[in-house]
């Protein structure tokens, strides 16, 4: 008699890592914060290093276990002309660190740029590739994000003191420039006080990305946890006080709303009561908090109105501009950005198509252009398949405006690579089809 055995599949263990990819982040940091508490409570955490310990080096394995598999799907990729693409665009800009032999920079720049925008792209072969068909990573993304973000609201506004001296150490590790007493202040601040890992960006382009998807989900099935996700990120979303996410957020929320009104989807027009009903519960019972919080996003928001928010940060992207010599190819990767910035070259901080246009050229600007362009073109022509991704990868353009996502953010922008990998998945497209074609047979049998 022969025993049956059960083998697990690679490709499942390889597809648990990824749609575990945010789970496992913040489960490290997690472990971070413990070892940081433990240094607080015997008193070592003026010298406690965020290079190196458990955390850290975990950090690195799942980094080097999810390149490994984006390496193991691009074996695996079929070839069309969308992929080449994508195979340009990341040969392109390998090849623009030839540049570093005479533009008098360091390769450490251009090594960074590899870790920051190169080793992220890879994600979009784990999109892409074809058995990788389930929404389960949206899914376990929006509830870690959710868990996350409230367990570090409830510590911001408890005043936890290791936890607020955590992310004071934390932050100055990343701005040397900052006194305690400044860096203090900033933290101090909702926008970067709760966020569980990252900061002020991570919450509030994280928190688009969950409104994104919980809205997705909600639309796709009502009941109360979507419901509740859609809340949570609405408020998550207006207390990181960041303007993009926020006028993107409410883009999001008007189009889905207008798309109910339209098509007659009670639930999804039955939400608009629900946020009348969230805001007199905030103004009524923390109605100080939320006149200082509404101020705040007004003067923000305005700055939008006014132009303010490219005023400020246009003179660094005109300075760049004219001290280039080779506007075909550029000035190599990672030459213009924040990194060259902290160096003390010349370079811009916020403004990502400014930067592209510097380091890669017309020509790096162009394929990146065009993979952008093929994408929404492609996502719009199936809208209710593609409204996450294509939220995401629209999100993203726009905070090019007046961010580095593609440069600063490597552990936010894989992300933006998997829902465009998504829009190229055939999978999904011959899965939509099954279900399509079901469903007509079972309308035919009912005649």
């Amino acid at each position: 008699m022969k025993l049956r055995v059960n083998k697990i599949h690679i490709d499942n263990i390889v597809w648990f890592f990824v749609i575990n990819f945010f789970v496992f982040t913040i489960m490290i940091d997690i472990i971070g914060i413990l070892e940081f508490r433990v240094a607080y409570l015997n008193n070592l955490q003026a010298n406690f290093d965020f290079g190196s310990g458990l955390s850290s080096k975990l950090r690195f394995i799942l980094k080097l276990i999810i390149l490994l598999i984006a390496l193991r799907y691009m074996l695996y990729q079929y070839v069309s002309y969308f992929t080449f693409l994508i195979y340009m665009f990341i040969f392109y800009w390998l090849l623009t660190g030839i540049s570093y032999f005479f533009n008098d920079k360091p390769l450490s720049l251009f090594l960074g740029g590899i870790n920051a925008m190169i080793i992220p792209s890879l994600f979009y072969f784990i999109g892409n590739y074809r058995r990788n068909i389930s929404d389960k990573f949206y899914r376990r993304t929006l509830f870690i994000l959710c868990i996350s973000f409230c367990v570090g609201l409830v510590y911001h506004f408890a005043s936890v003191d290791w936890y607020i001296e955590w992310k004071i150490r934390k932050f100055m590790a990343i701005r040397s420039d900052f006194t305690w007493g400044e860096a203090r202040g900033t933290v101090g601040k909702i926008t970067s006080g709760f966020a569980a890992f990252s900061g002020g960006y991570f919450v509030g382009y994280m928190s688009f990305i969950g409104l994104s998807i919980a809205y997705y989900f909600y639309n796709k099935k009502y009941n109360l946890i979507n419901l509740l996700y859609v809340v949570v990120f609405v408020v998550i979303l207006l207390l990181s006080q960041r303007r993009v996410a926020i006028v993107a957020g409410a883009g999001v929320i008007f189009i889905y709303h207008i798309y109910g009104l339209i098509k007659g989807k009670k639930q999804l027009n039955n939400l608009l009561f629900a946020y009348v009903i969230l805001f007199c519960f905030f103004v009524l019972v923390f109605h100080n908090i939320f006149f200082e919080l509404f101020e705040k996003i007004v003067l923000r928001l305005a700055n939008i109105a006014n132009g303010d928010i490219f005023a400020e940060r246009s003179y660094s992207w005109f300075d760049l501009l004219r001290s280039q010599t080779n506007f075909l190819f550029g000035h190599g990767l990672q030459s213009g950005g924040a990194a060259a910035v902290n160096r003390g070259y010349l370079g811009i901080n916020d403004g990502e198509f400014f930067k592209f246009i510097y380091e890669g050229g017309i020509i790096g600007l162009l394929i990146f252009l065009m993979l952008n362009i093929l994408t929404i073109c492609r996502g719009l022509k199936r809208i209710k398949i593609y409204a996450i991704e294509l939220s995401i990868i629209v999100f993203f353009l726009i905070a090019t405006l007046g961010a580095n996502p593609f440069s600063n953010m490597p552990n936010i922008i894989i992300i933006y690579w998997f829902a465009m990998g998504r829009i190229w998945n055939k999978g999904i497209i011959n899965k939509n089809y099954r279900i399509e074609s079901k469903r007509n047979n079972l309308d035919y049998c009912s005649c």
